[in-house]
């Protein structure tokens, strides 16, 4: 019958194919990135695993504060709190948004540049997101 379809169709064992691994061979340097992130990928399934056992506010609480300590460990106390000196380099306007170049110190004279895209009609506090 022409225009059947196998449904059941089971994949060979091994792929030869030299083509469907050109780019890992081609670049030794991906053997590396891609160790890493199969290492990355390990590390998130334990994390859901963690997560889905949290059903209460109290447990959520506590993954925070573990959270938190592990992260001091690794990383040491946060910085304290500075005041930013924000500060708008530059104004575009187009349809339906506005961008503004801006500027501020995360640590003192320690300068991070951004844009923020403003829609026009917006009225109040909104989320952000820096780019």
């Amino acid at each position: 019958m022409q225009g059947k379809v196998d449904l059941y169709y089971e994949p060979e064992a091994e792929d030869l194919n030299v083509f469907t691994q050109w780019i890992t061979w081609n670049n030794p340097g991906s053997l590396l990135i891609n160790h890493l992130t199969k290492q990355a990928e390990n590390y998130y399934e334990l994390r859901d695993k963690e997560i889905a056992k949290l059903k209460s506010k109290s447990d959520w609480i506590k993954r925070q504060d573990l959270v938190k300590e592990k992260l001091g460990e690794m990383v040491g106390p946060f910085p304290k709190k500075t005041p930013l000196n924000p500060r708008i380099t530059g104004t575009i306007k187009r349809e339906g948004y506005t961008i503004e170049k801006i500027v501020y110190e995360s640590m003192p004279r320690f300068y991070v540049s951004g844009c923020i895209f403003i829609p026009d009609k917006i009225d109040g506090k909104a989320p952000a997101i820096q780019l």
